[in-house]
Parts: structure tokens; sequence; C-alpha cells
């Protein structure tokens, strides 16, 4: 778990990545703003018990504007794995006591031009990773270019199941347009956040 290896490193575009079924995604809005201490994929697999094949990406630039290593890293898993992995985090609740600062995870598709094209030199067309970012008592941190947060795989359930493929890569979104690098910018915290964080840190006080 958790390997860096060569056969990614000659992926040619984020397109083929998911043919061979993997999603490409990036945590560094949890790990540098909620300051996470663990692997989050690690304490998944440990509180689950479920599987998972993950691998990283280091690229030789940014993908992310976050500081480093997290900038240019792009973590890959196995699809049938990350539908689990997704459920588990949309109930991830974590409360900092020592700030006062009560954090939901969100996950938000961000258009970015493909890292993969850019390092075999090929014209980068635009794809998308997930972006795992926070929706704190603070703000809400969002890419300033995203695209509409669904489900994954993005279908009813027991749909996927039924489609080859090429109607499964079909039907993901397509922006038309990306930035290199996907910035971030912090929103006004969401309402509901805000009251189950006063909840959650009066209950610990």
């Amino acid at each position: 778990m958790g390997k860096a290896t060569r056969e990614f490193q000659l992926v040619a575009s984020l397109h083929e990545l998911r043919d061979e079924k993997w999603v490409p995604f990036t945590l560094a809005p949890v790990y540098v703003h909620a300051r996470v201490p663990f692997d989050i994929i690690r304490r998944f697999c440990a509180d689950t018990g479920v599987e998972v094949d993950v691998h990283y990406v280091d690229f030789d630039f940014q993908i992310i504007n976050e500081p480093e290593p997290y900038n240019a890293k792009l973590f890959l898993m196995n699809d049938t794995a990350y539908n689990e992995f997704c459920n588990y985090m949309d109930f991830v609740e974590l409360v900092d006591r020592e700030r006062g600062v009560f954090t939901k995870i969100r996950r938000i598709g961000a258009p970015i031009l493909d890292p993969f094209m850019r390092v075999t030199g090929v014209q980068p067309a635009p794809g998308f990773i997930d972006v795992w970012t926070v929706s704190s008592s603070l703000g809400f941190l969002m890419p300033r270019s995203h695209i509409e947060v669904l489900p994954y795989p993005i279908f009813r359930e027991g749909e996927a199941e039924e489609l080859d493929r090429a109607e499964f890569l079909r039907r993901l979104p397509q922006p038309t347009t990306g930035p290199t690098s996907i910035v971030l910018s912090w929103k006004p915290p969401e309402p509901q956040v805000v009251l189950l964080g006063r909840q959650h840190l009066q209950a610990l006080s």
C-alpha cells in the first residue's frame, strides 16, 4: 500500500488511468489544513477492513497550490475500493480542541490539464481529479474551478456494473478547460458545519 511505481510514471493520460480502473485524487488540503497526523488511507483500511491497492505519483511540477510534499503528489486507488473510501470519508469528523476547530471532509472534482500528458510531452487535454478538501468552522476550502460533486461511481447503485468500460468512462465529467495547477480559495463556512462544530466542542468542554 502507498507505493510509487514506474508503471504509473509511464501512464499516458488520466483517461488511460481510469480505463485501467484507477481513480486519481489528492488529499493535500486535508493533511495541510485539518493537520491530520496519521496516514488517512491506512486508517481507512484499519477501520473498515477493506483491502485497497493504492499507489502515488510524485510529479516534477505542482498540481495543487499546497506546500511540499503534497503539492505534487497524486494518489491512485483501485476503483472498487474507492467507492468504499468515499463512503467512509463522508462520515469523517475532526475536532481540534486546541484551536477550537471542527472539520468535515468534502470531495470535489477539479479540472486540471492532464499531468500525465505533460510528462510525456503531449499537448495536455483537460481532465479532472478528485480533491479531498476541508469544510470547517473557519471556512470551506474550494478549488476555484470545480465540477459538480457526485457519488462515485457517478451512477445509480448497480447501474455501473451493467455498462462496458467505454460507456462508464463516457459518462464521467468532461471539463472543456483546466489550469495547470489547482488553486484553492476559502469560502464562508457552511452553516450546518458551524452548528455541528459548536455541538461537538461544547460536548468536549
